[in-house]
Protein backbone atom coordinates (compact mmCIF):
# COMPACT_ATOMS: atom_id res chain seq x y z
CA UNK A 1 0.00 0.00 0.00
CA UNK A 2 1.63 3.42 -0.71
CA UNK A 3 2.26 5.93 2.08
CA UNK A 4 1.33 8.82 0.52
CA UNK A 5 -2.58 10.55 1.27
CA UNK A 6 -3.61 13.69 1.42
CA UNK A 7 -1.36 16.51 2.40
CA UNK A 8 -2.33 17.63 5.99
CA UNK A 9 -2.25 21.68 7.18
CA UNK A 10 -0.25 20.82 10.29
CA UNK A 11 2.07 19.15 8.25
CA UNK A 12 3.29 22.67 6.35
CA UNK A 13 3.61 24.19 9.98
CA UNK A 14 5.43 22.01 10.98
CA UNK A 15 8.25 22.41 7.63
CA UNK A 16 8.96 25.94 7.67
CA UNK A 17 12.09 25.51 5.58
CA UNK A 18 10.20 24.08 2.62
CA UNK A 19 9.70 25.72 -0.89
CA UNK A 20 6.26 27.11 -1.71
CA UNK A 21 6.40 25.42 -5.00
CA UNK A 22 7.81 21.67 -3.59
CA UNK A 23 4.75 19.71 -3.79
CA UNK A 24 4.16 17.53 -0.72
CA UNK A 25 2.58 14.88 -0.15
CA UNK A 26 2.00 13.94 3.86
CA UNK A 27 2.25 9.85 4.69
CA UNK A 28 0.66 7.96 7.78
CA UNK A 29 2.83 8.17 10.34
CA UNK A 30 6.33 5.78 10.15
CA UNK A 31 9.15 5.67 12.79
CA UNK A 32 12.44 4.67 12.33
CA UNK A 33 15.56 4.31 14.78
CA UNK A 34 17.51 5.33 12.19
CA UNK A 35 17.76 6.82 8.87
CA UNK A 36 20.76 6.36 6.59
CA UNK A 37 21.48 9.05 3.95
CA UNK A 38 24.67 9.09 2.27
CA UNK A 39 27.47 9.31 4.76
CA UNK A 40 24.98 10.56 7.82
CA UNK A 41 22.65 8.58 9.88
CA UNK A 42 19.69 10.03 11.41
CA UNK A 43 18.19 8.71 14.23
CA UNK A 44 14.65 8.72 15.98
CA UNK A 45 12.96 9.24 13.19
CA UNK A 46 9.81 10.61 12.48
CA UNK A 47 8.89 10.82 9.14
CA UNK A 48 6.71 14.05 8.24
CA UNK A 49 6.11 13.77 4.79
CA UNK A 50 7.01 12.92 1.18
CA UNK A 51 7.54 14.98 -2.00
CA UNK A 52 8.94 13.71 -5.57
CA UNK A 53 12.11 13.96 -4.26
CA UNK A 54 12.38 14.75 -0.53
CA UNK A 55 11.80 12.43 2.23
CA UNK A 56 10.82 15.35 5.20
CA UNK A 57 11.46 13.85 8.82
CA UNK A 58 12.10 14.73 12.45
CA UNK A 59 15.10 13.20 14.38
CA UNK A 60 16.68 13.47 17.53
CA UNK A 61 18.61 17.29 16.02
CA UNK A 62 15.64 18.53 14.57
CA UNK A 63 14.01 18.67 11.41
CA UNK A 64 15.44 17.57 7.98
CA UNK A 65 14.64 16.73 4.57
CA UNK A 66 17.09 14.46 2.56
CA UNK A 67 17.10 13.23 -1.10
CA UNK A 68 14.93 9.81 -1.86
CA UNK A 69 18.26 9.06 -4.34
CA UNK A 70 20.28 9.04 -1.59
CA UNK A 71 18.25 6.53 0.99
CA UNK A 72 18.48 3.10 0.45
CA UNK A 73 16.77 0.77 -1.84
CA UNK A 74 14.15 -0.56 1.12
CA UNK A 75 13.28 3.15 1.89
CA UNK A 76 13.02 4.31 -1.27
CA UNK A 77 10.62 1.59 -2.32
CA UNK A 78 8.27 1.45 0.93
CA UNK A 79 7.39 5.60 0.09
CA UNK A 80 7.11 4.93 -4.04
CA UNK A 81 10.49 6.70 -5.33
CA UNK A 82 10.40 6.91 -9.12
CA UNK A 83 13.73 8.31 -10.36
CA UNK A 84 12.13 9.27 -13.80
CA UNK A 85 9.48 11.43 -11.75
CA UNK A 86 12.06 13.04 -9.13
CA UNK A 87 14.82 14.09 -11.78
CA UNK A 88 11.15 16.14 -14.15
CA UNK A 89 10.60 17.25 -10.66
CA UNK A 90 13.91 18.42 -10.06
CA UNK A 91 13.95 20.51 -13.13
CA UNK A 92 10.98 22.17 -12.96
CA UNK A 93 12.41 23.50 -9.19
CA UNK A 94 15.50 24.60 -10.92
CA UNK A 95 13.63 26.29 -13.36
CA UNK A 96 11.32 28.18 -10.88
CA UNK A 97 14.07 29.15 -8.45
CA UNK A 98 16.26 30.59 -11.57
CA UNK A 99 14.00 32.56 -12.52
CA UNK A 100 13.21 34.08 -9.05
CA UNK A 101 16.63 34.60 -7.63
CA UNK A 102 17.54 36.05 -10.86
CA UNK A 103 15.00 38.87 -9.99
CA UNK A 104 16.13 39.28 -6.64
CA UNK A 105 19.83 39.33 -8.21
CA UNK A 106 18.67 42.47 -10.38
CA UNK A 107 16.69 43.98 -7.24
CA UNK A 108 19.95 43.66 -4.82
CA UNK A 109 22.72 44.84 -6.98
CA UNK A 110 19.82 48.00 -8.03
CA UNK A 111 19.44 48.70 -4.23
CA UNK A 112 22.89 48.30 -3.72
CA UNK A 113 23.71 50.70 -6.48
CA UNK A 114 21.66 53.28 -4.80
CA UNK A 115 22.95 52.47 -1.21
CA UNK A 116 27.04 53.49 -2.72
CA UNK A 117 25.20 56.68 -4.30
CA UNK A 118 23.47 58.11 -1.18
CA UNK A 119 26.17 57.40 1.50
CA UNK A 120 28.90 59.11 -0.85
CA UNK A 121 26.33 62.37 -1.23
CA UNK A 122 25.63 62.39 2.44
CA UNK A 123 29.31 61.94 4.12
CA UNK A 124 32.08 62.82 1.91
CA UNK A 125 34.42 60.52 3.94
CA UNK A 126 32.50 57.45 2.88
CA UNK A 127 34.88 55.59 0.05
CA UNK A 128 32.89 55.95 -3.26
CA UNK A 129 33.30 51.91 -3.99
CA UNK A 130 31.42 51.22 -0.77
CA UNK A 131 28.37 49.21 -1.27
CA UNK A 132 26.86 48.35 2.19
CA UNK A 133 24.73 49.80 4.44
CA UNK A 134 26.67 53.06 6.33
CA UNK A 135 24.37 53.77 8.48
CA UNK A 136 23.68 49.93 10.23
CA UNK A 137 25.18 50.37 13.74
CA UNK A 138 25.97 46.40 13.06
CA UNK A 139 27.45 46.60 9.46
CA UNK A 140 30.63 44.76 9.64
CA UNK A 141 32.13 47.84 6.78
CA UNK A 142 34.89 49.28 7.84
CA UNK A 143 35.82 47.49 10.69
CA UNK A 144 38.44 44.71 11.61
CA UNK A 145 37.02 41.34 9.67
CA UNK A 146 36.12 38.56 12.31
CA UNK A 147 38.53 35.75 11.79
CA UNK A 148 38.09 33.03 9.44
CA UNK A 149 37.99 29.79 11.24
CA UNK A 150 36.71 26.66 9.06
CA UNK A 151 36.03 23.17 10.40
CA UNK A 152 38.12 21.36 7.71
CA UNK A 153 39.82 22.32 4.46
CA UNK A 154 39.08 20.01 1.32
CA UNK A 155 42.21 20.80 0.01
CA UNK A 156 45.29 22.77 1.13
CA UNK A 157 45.11 25.78 3.38
CA UNK A 158 45.85 28.42 1.37
CA UNK A 159 48.11 31.53 2.13
CA UNK A 160 46.33 34.49 2.63
CA UNK A 161 48.84 37.02 4.11
CA UNK A 162 49.41 39.99 2.21
CA UNK A 163 46.37 39.34 0.48
CA UNK A 164 42.94 40.28 0.35
CA UNK A 165 40.00 37.49 0.84
CA UNK A 166 36.68 37.02 -0.65
CA UNK A 167 34.95 34.23 1.27
CA UNK A 168 31.91 32.53 -0.27
CA UNK A 169 29.51 31.66 0.99
CA UNK A 170 27.22 29.09 -1.01
CA UNK A 171 25.13 25.15 -1.16
CA UNK A 172 25.86 22.86 -4.06
CA UNK A 173 21.73 22.98 -4.15
CA UNK A 174 21.40 26.50 -4.54
CA UNK A 175 21.07 27.12 -8.77
CA UNK A 176 21.94 30.77 -7.48
CA UNK A 177 25.24 29.81 -5.67
CA UNK A 178 25.98 27.44 -8.75
CA UNK A 179 25.33 30.23 -10.91
CA UNK A 180 28.27 32.33 -9.24
CA UNK A 181 30.73 30.12 -9.39
CA UNK A 182 32.20 31.01 -12.53
CA UNK A 183 32.71 34.94 -11.17
CA UNK A 184 33.76 33.07 -8.37
CA UNK A 185 36.50 31.42 -10.60
CA UNK A 186 37.10 34.45 -12.47
CA UNK A 187 38.24 36.51 -9.37
CA UNK A 188 40.51 34.40 -8.25
CA UNK A 189 42.52 33.61 -11.77
CA UNK A 190 42.23 37.62 -12.46
CA UNK A 191 43.34 38.83 -9.64
CA UNK A 192 45.47 35.37 -7.95
CA UNK A 193 48.51 37.73 -7.07
CA UNK A 194 46.06 40.02 -4.66
CA UNK A 195 43.19 37.85 -3.61
CA UNK A 196 42.38 34.26 -2.72
CA UNK A 197 38.83 33.10 -2.91
CA UNK A 198 37.53 30.71 -0.12
CA UNK A 199 34.39 28.23 -0.90
CA UNK A 200 32.56 28.14 2.67
CA UNK A 201 29.46 25.86 3.28
CA UNK A 202 28.27 24.23 6.03
CA UNK A 203 27.04 21.42 4.06
CA UNK A 204 28.50 17.80 4.64
CA UNK A 205 31.93 17.28 3.29
CA UNK A 206 31.10 14.60 1.04
CA UNK A 207 27.96 16.77 -0.11
CA UNK A 208 31.05 18.82 -1.29
CA UNK A 209 33.44 16.48 -2.38
CA UNK A 210 31.06 14.67 -5.03
CA UNK A 211 29.76 17.80 -6.19
CA UNK A 212 31.09 18.29 -9.75
CA UNK A 213 28.14 20.23 -11.91
CA UNK A 214 30.43 23.41 -11.83
CA UNK A 215 33.80 23.66 -11.86
CA UNK A 216 35.84 25.07 -9.24
CA UNK A 217 38.80 26.79 -8.86
CA UNK A 218 39.26 28.02 -5.36
CA UNK A 219 39.56 25.91 -2.19
CA UNK A 220 36.76 25.01 -0.17
CA UNK A 221 36.39 24.53 3.05
CA UNK A 222 33.62 23.09 5.10
CA UNK A 223 31.84 25.39 8.22
CA UNK A 224 29.31 22.84 10.10
CA UNK A 225 28.75 24.88 12.48
CA UNK A 226 28.70 27.78 10.69
CA UNK A 227 30.55 29.94 13.18
CA UNK A 228 31.81 32.64 10.23
CA UNK A 229 28.73 32.99 8.97
CA UNK A 230 26.71 33.96 12.41
CA UNK A 231 29.79 36.82 12.66
CA UNK A 232 29.02 38.02 9.17
CA UNK A 233 24.63 38.20 9.80
CA UNK A 234 24.76 35.84 6.34
CA UNK A 235 20.75 34.98 5.99
CA UNK A 236 20.58 33.50 2.28
CA UNK A 237 23.03 32.26 -0.40
CA UNK A 238 24.97 33.17 -1.66
CA UNK A 239 26.70 35.82 0.07
CA UNK A 240 30.58 37.12 0.12
CA UNK A 241 32.72 38.73 2.34
CA UNK A 242 35.72 40.63 1.28
CA UNK A 243 38.12 41.69 3.33
CA UNK A 244 41.08 43.95 2.39
CA UNK A 245 45.14 42.98 3.36
CA UNK A 246 45.05 44.60 6.61
CA UNK A 247 42.13 42.47 7.39
CA UNK A 248 39.31 45.38 7.17
CA UNK A 249 36.13 44.18 5.91
CA UNK A 250 34.85 46.13 2.64
CA UNK A 251 31.60 44.92 1.11
CA UNK A 252 29.32 41.89 2.91
CA UNK A 253 25.96 41.38 0.69
CA UNK A 254 25.39 39.82 -2.67
CA UNK A 255 28.36 38.53 -5.39
CA UNK A 256 26.35 40.15 -8.16
CA UNK A 257 26.83 43.78 -6.57
CA UNK A 258 31.01 43.34 -6.81
CA UNK A 259 32.07 43.41 -10.02
CA UNK A 260 35.14 43.12 -11.38
CA UNK A 261 35.88 47.24 -11.66
CA UNK A 262 34.82 47.66 -8.23
CA UNK A 263 37.01 44.91 -6.72
CA UNK A 264 40.12 46.04 -8.94
CA UNK A 265 40.22 49.39 -7.09
CA UNK A 266 39.82 48.18 -3.68
CA UNK A 267 42.48 45.79 -4.75
CA UNK A 268 44.67 48.27 -6.26
CA UNK A 269 44.36 50.62 -3.25
CA UNK A 270 47.06 51.77 -1.45
CA UNK A 271 47.19 51.21 2.19
CA UNK A 272 46.78 55.02 4.55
Amino acid sequence: MSCRTAIAIPLLTAVLALPISVSLAAVEQVKLDSLKAGAKTYHQVTVLGASETDLYFKHDGGIANVKFKYLEPEIQKRFDYDPKAAVAAEQRQIQEDSAYHETVALEVVAHAQRTAVAAATESATEMEESLADPISGKSLLNRPAPKIEVGKWLAEKPTTEGKAVLVFFWTTWSVPCRKAIPEMNAHQITFRDQLVVIGLSAQEEKELADFSEVKIDFPLAVDPKSKLAAAVGVTSVPQVLLIDARGIVRYVGHPAALDPAALKKILTERPE
